[in-house]
């Protein structure tokens, strides 16, 4: 401020202080109004996911549980891809409550009860897909490396128990959301209701550990651990085939190890994320990272059922059957008998065209 007098230079000071905090209130109000449209987006987006989740899943995995639950033989196979269905279609159809809750910007209109109800599927769903998926995994170890033993012990009666058991497993990981979770009031808006953790203490420490806690026990029975037991299994398997002819059989050894895939693929970066939480990382990245996440974890309940289609509708082209005939075959618990029953059903259906351009000719 040179050739400024001191009686200027004061007034110029005074300009400065008055005009800063109007200037930073402005970056502010363009702050808020910036994070608040991002949240808007994440609102809809949510909301457009959920309802894809709701009509896929419920149709999709509907339809396996009909196939496998009512118009398929009991095998060993169809008792592990209907209870992974169960799992999948109980999620699935409590989507509508995320939808009205989304819609309404996180608010949670339909109180504590099913708030629990909601938290308690969500994990449910998580736990008994993994457990079923570690289970398909081991059960498919046995058969291939131990045929024998296979042969003589491996049974629909044992099957239905173990699935039993992996579903009251599932159910003990879970029930402690239905005490942790309940409908609390918003702290950042009190005409809010929030469907989220509630705590009996206000120590934030104590809620800190509890949280990780959570995490690390999720993260531990829910993925590290299913995840190192599938891997074990499936580089036996690897090793154990490697010099045999797959080709005949290899359909649903594919359908199992997509499946598997699929689930870890769409749950890590859930995991990643909930792990992240518990860091000093940006809160508003760590919002909208949690939020993706979260909805790609989702929708590995409505995917499982279209690669079912998908691989029952290319082979139905291939093989000229109807495409119950071919879902059947995705689910057959002995690939050579599926072969079998496709080439049967072929041949009727070649007959009965020839037939019907016969009788037309007459």
């Amino acid at each position: 401020m040179k050739g400024l007098s001191s009686g200027q230079k004061e007034r110029m000071e005074e300009l400065d202080i008055t005009l800063a905090p109007s200037s930073f209130s402005s970056h502010l109000k363009r702050g808020l109004n910036s994070s608040s449209q991002a949240e808007e987006v994440m609102h809809i987006v949510a909301a457009a996911v959920y309802t894809l989740i709701f009509l896929l899943g419920t149709t999709g995995n509907g339809l396996v549980i009909w196939i496998t639950g009512f118009k398929m033989s009991r095998t060993v196979n169809t008792i592990w891809f209907l209870n992974l269905a169960i799992a999948d279609f109980i999620f699935a159809a409590l989507r509508p409550f995320a939808v009205v809750r989304e819609a309404m910007r996180s608010h949670w209109p339909f109180g504590s009860t099913l708030c629990k109800v909601n938290g308690f599927v969500k994990y449910l769903n998580m736990y008994a897909s993994v457990f079923i998926l570690t289970t398909i995994s081991i059960d498919r170890y046995v058969l291939v490396v131990h045929p024998v033993w296979s042969r003589n012990n491996r049974s629909t009666r044992k099957a239905s128990i173990i699935a039993i058991v992996v579903w009251i497993i599932a159910t003990f990981f879970s029930v402690p959301y239905i005490f942790l979770r309940d409908a609390v009031m918003d702290s950042r808006d009190q005409n809010k209701t929030r469907c989220d953790f509630s705590f009996l203490f206000e120590d934030s420490d104590d809620k800190r550990r509890i949280n990780l806690a959570l995490y690390v026990t999720r993260f531990t029975f829910g993925f590290l651990v299913p995840f190192l037991v599938i891997t074990t299994c499936y580089v036996s398997i690897c090793f154990k085939i490697k010099d045999r002819n797959w080709s005949n059989s290899n359909r649903p050894f594919i359908i199992i190890v997509a499946t598997i895939v699929t689930f870890f693929v769409c749950w890590v970066p859930y995991h990643v994320f909930n792990f992240l939480k518990t860091t000093n990382l940006p809160k508003q990245f760590l919002e909208v990272g949690y939020r993706i996440s979260t909805s790609i974890a989702y929708l590995n309940s409505c995917l499982n059922p279209l690669m079912y289609l998908f691989v029952g509708y290319s082979f139905r082209e291939r093989a000229g059957v109807s495409l119950l005939s071919a879902l059947k075959s995705v689910f057959a618990d002995d690939p050579n008998q599926a072969k079998l029953n496709l080439s049967s059903e072929s041949v009727r259906l070649t007959l009965r065209k020839m037939t019907g351009t016969l009788t037309s000719k007459e």
